[in-house]
């Protein structure tokens, strides 16, 4: 048989010590959890078939993808909202956002939850935002799912009035369209009154 090291190579082995010559296994592996074939002769960790592997790790690439696409999904929505004006400031973009990751499936369901603590990329945000006692799978599954679609999202938001956009057809980086509309009709009269003054000084 051929097996697999996640730690030290990538390259199936048929050089491993048996599943029964590994020392506190019980301490080793959790209820639940794939049974290991043996031990990496290389680095002492636990090794697995190498087609349970390949099959697993095809499985993940799967429920990856899968909790990747709801991701998007939350971000696509939300700026969708954007653009047709319903979320118009920060204030309504934040409770928007509350809204929508509280009622996801990925933190209704307590396996969901475990999934996506699994495949975000922020599966410490809690820890980092609140600290203190471990909560719930949901709790920590809000603010990691949370987390993931903020990054995603980064709207504009105008640094005149504060209002959210989701994207621009002019040449400004911070304004949203009324704004950039109103400093370009400031710039004209600017412009015109410096002309007037000119010619009244000549």
């Amino acid at each position: 048989m051929n097996v697999k090291c996640r730690s030290c190579d990538s390259k199936p082995t048929d050089k491993f010590k048996p599943l029964e010559e590994v020392k506190d296994l019980g301490t080793r592996i959790s209820s639940g959890e794939e049974v290991p074939a043996g031990e990496c002769l290389k680095c002492g960790a636990l090794v697995h078939d190498y087609d349970d592997y390949e099959r697993l790790s095809r499985a993940s690439g799967v429920l990856q993808r899968d909790y990747e696409e709801d991701v998007d999904g939350m971000v696509e929505m939300i700026t969708d909202e954007i653009k047709a004006g319903e979320i118009t400031d920060q204030d309504d973009l934040y409770q928007r956002m509350h809204e929508a990751v509280d009622g996801a499936q990925r933190i209704i369901y307590t396996h969901e939850a475990k999934l996506a603590l699994v495949y975000s990329k922020n599966d410490e945000a809690y820890a980092e935002e609140f600290g203190g006692e471990m909560p719930n799978y949901s709790q920590l599954a809000f603010a990691a799912f949370h987390r993931d679609i903020q990054e995603r999202l980064d709207p504009t938001m105008c640094e005149d009035c504060d209002k959210a956009f989701a994207s621009k057809e002019y040449d400004a980086d911070d304004l949203c369209e009324d704004c950039y509309e109103s400093r370009v009709e400031d710039a004209k009269e600017e412009e015109e009154g410096r002309s007037t003054t000119v010619k009244v000084e000549e």
